[in-house]
């Protein structure tokens, strides 16, 4: 029966490893998207909706213009908490990667942080890694 903990380390270990991962995508694109994107005006030709268990989230549809002069419309790689600032027509501040133009989202939520998902993701990986170091390191008696 020795072999159990073991594999049940092993499991928690990639479960920490694969949530860990999950948890640092996002801020990782934050990041790189302050200190490399580029900040331009674009307009909202309309708002993607999509509903899961009775809950709504929006992502914006932008129309910019890129520094090599190309038209592009892309949607936002974030939802945003609320349309009204997108429905008016008024132009509106985006950061996108120059290396990946699709990478696009309100400049506003840039560099500010992530949303919780992140937090809880990397409080999950946390918990495996310490019932990974509890099965695998747990004394024998």
């Amino acid at each position: 029966m020795p072999k159990r903990p073991f594999v049940a380390g092993i499991i928690f270990l990639a479960a920490g490893i694969g949530l860990a991962v999950l948890a640092w995508m996002p801020i990782a694109e934050d990041r790189h998207l302050a200190a490399n994107g580029v900040r331009t005006e674009a307009r909202v030709p309309s708002i993607e909706e999509h509903r899961r268990r009775g809950v709504s989230t929006y992502y914006p549809v932008f129309l910019f213009r890129t520094a090599d002069g190309r038209m592009l419309r892309e949607r936002s790689s974030v939802s945003v908490p609320s349309v009204e600032p997108y429905r008016s027509g008024r132009p509106v501040a985006v950061v996108y990667d120059p290396a990946n133009p699709s990478s696009v989202r309100p400049a506003d939520s840039v560099g500010g942080g992530v949303g919780a998902l992140s937090w809880i993701l990397a409080a999950l990986a946390l918990t495996a890694f310490g019932l990974a170091a509890v099965a695998l390191f747990k004394r024998r008696s």
